[in-house]
């Protein structure tokens, strides 16, 4: 369905947990449903009166975000959803019914991404592994008031610490993901959330012999 283009619109976040952190911006008093119960496995009706919150949007799969108040109300609203749905690679529009989400809204949004790559480089980084060694001892065994002792070796694992030579290039990737909280069934705005997160990480070209 055209309206299920995206869940949050993260694909990238689906292999690591990432979360965007900002504010929400409650515009009118509104109800949700956040996590509660046993080990919050349900969920309670309550309301947020207007204001502006410390939140994140956390990814926690391909159709199971939350929303994430913090600091004095700190609680998590549900986002998940067992449908179906096609996620834009980096960036674009969404708009998921309250339905779809079992909540009392709907949420529109866009995502918005943007990776560098940076120079090559290189550099000694401390690695490790494991190799097998004969490990041997001394076993007695006593009978009948005799004993007898052999020398017993098994095949052991051992890990050992050391450096290699890497060549590698940083990728950083920059989230912001804008979300607003609309009545169901309509355009009307009750609240926004707005936020962004910064990831870095190490991509090896060449790895050398670790020793």
């Amino acid at each position: 369905m055209k309206n299920l283009i995206a869940l949050i619109g993260l694909s990238l976040m689906f292999t690591s947990c990432v979360s965007l952190n900002g504010n929400l911006e409650v515009k009118e008093a509104m109800q949700v449903k956040k996590k509660g119960g046993f080990l919050n496995l349900k969920k309670k009706m309550v309301t947020l009166e207007p204001g502006i919150y410390t939140a994140e949007v956390n990814a926690l799969g391909d159709k199971n975000f939350n929303l994430k108040l913090t600091g004095r109300d700190n609680f998590k609203i549900p986002l998940k959803t067992e449908k179906d749905i096609s996620l834009p690679q980096y960036d674009g529009e969404f708009k998921v019914s309250g339905a779809d989400l079992d909540q009392p809204f709907d949420v529109k949004g866009k995502l918005d991404t943007k990776i560098n790559r940076s120079e090559t480089r290189e550099k000694e980084e401390s690695c490790s592994y494991t190799v097998t060694e004969q490990r041997c001892e001394k076993v007695c065994v006593v009978t009948n008031d005799v004993r007898k002792c052999d020398v017993v070796c098994n095949p052991v694992q051992i890990t050992r610490y050391g450096y290699r030579f890497v060549r590698y290039h940083n990728k950083t990737t920059y989230r912001d993901l804008d979300l607003e909280l609309l009545a169901l069934g309509s355009e009307k705005a009750l609240a926004s959330f707005s936020g962004d997160s910064v990831e870095t990480v190490q991509i090896n070209e060449y790895e050398g012999i670790c020793r």
